[in-house]
């Protein structure tokens, strides 16, 4: 496939191959891509509904990583699309492929066959992206090349990425923005228990506290949930460990783990005080650096 840098934005339509598959990227009509709020990207050349699906997935990881790339998130949905086809899209894949009046569409969820062209699948699947591109021209050039095609995103990336996306959404409410980024940063890491010594040393101050007599039943039962609750390394830790990759990066002036700490510690406050001493300035700002650092470790081995 030409790059997109080499043939430009500035047309209306292109044309080229992807992974096999002929793709044809549409801006809106009359209007080059570049100055297009709706893209569109066809694909045919399928022989099955079964390499459609494979060949949709795929594209959708390509997508997701491409978009997150250029710090760019956007409503993939967790279903991969809504609708098949359109009453206005029908006249234009009819006329793009040449489909007769007459020819009988068939829709089947996320799929449409045309009867008379079975080659031919339409795969639909709506993004919304919400933020304006710094690299348009670059982000189409990964998008159309494949550059991670080959990539899969695992489900904690995708949920984190999805959050990121409401995150940005809520940008206007620096503490939801805040609070948003962090679930997206904890959705990533994957809790793991103590070592066997630690856990043995919780379970002992566990039943110590069990016994003790001078220690009303209620409060020996908030207690001893707390000290269950320790035996899962805390988040702290695990944050350091899993970001451990970035340890050289800057994160809003600090280095990454004392970048890390002061997230930890407004989001504690945010969850016992319901307020964060941080100006909404201080908090936008820190929520910022918090949806690039996780960017970045999703980035960091695709």
């Amino acid at each position: 496939m030409s790059p997109m840098d080499r043939i430009g934005i500035e047309q209306e339509n292109y044309m080229g191959e992807y992974c096999g598959y002929t793709m044809i990227l549409q801006g809106v009509k009359g209007k080059a891509i570049k100055d297009s709020n709706t893209l569109t990207f066809t694909v045919k050349g399928f022989t099955k509904k079964e390499e459609a699906e494979e060949f949709a997935r795929k594209f959708r990881n390509n997508l997701m990583l491409s978009l997150l790339e250029s710090r760019v998130t956007a409503d993939l949905m967790e279903e991969e699309a809504k609708t098949t086809i359109t009453t206005n899209g029908e006249p234009f894949f009819r006329k793009l492929f040449g489909i007769s009046e007459e020819a009988k569409l068939l829709p089947d969820k996320n799929l449409t066959i045309y009867e008379d062209t079975p080659q031919i699948v339409f795969y639909d699947s709506y993004a919304k992206a919400n933020r304006i591109l710094s690299d348009y021209e670059g982000l189409l050039t990964s998008i159309t090349e494949g550059k991670y095609d080959k990539a899969k995103p695992n489900d904690r990336e995708v949920i984190a990425y999805n959050l990121l996306y409401i995150s940005s959404v809520v940008a206007e409410v620096p503490m939801a923005r805040f609070l948003l980024a962090y679930f997206a940063l904890e959705a990533l890491i994957c809790r793991r228990k103590r070592s066997s010594d630690e856990a043995a040393a919780f379970n002992k101050a566990k039943e110590i506290i069990s016994k003790a007599s001078e220690i009303s039943k209620e409060h020996q039962v908030i207690l001893c949930e707390v000290l269950s609750k320790g035996l899962q390394e805390s988040m702290r830790k695990l944050m350091t460990d899993h970001f451990d990759c970035l340890k050289e990066n800057v994160y809003a002036g600090y280095p990454l783990e004392k970048f890390l700490k002061i997230c930890n510690e407004i989001r504690n406050e945010i969850a016992h005080k319901g307020y964060s001493r941080k100006s909404d300035v201080e908090l936008g700002s820190i929520a910022c650096e918090l949806e690039k650092l996780i960017t970045e470790r999703i980035m960091h081995e695709k």
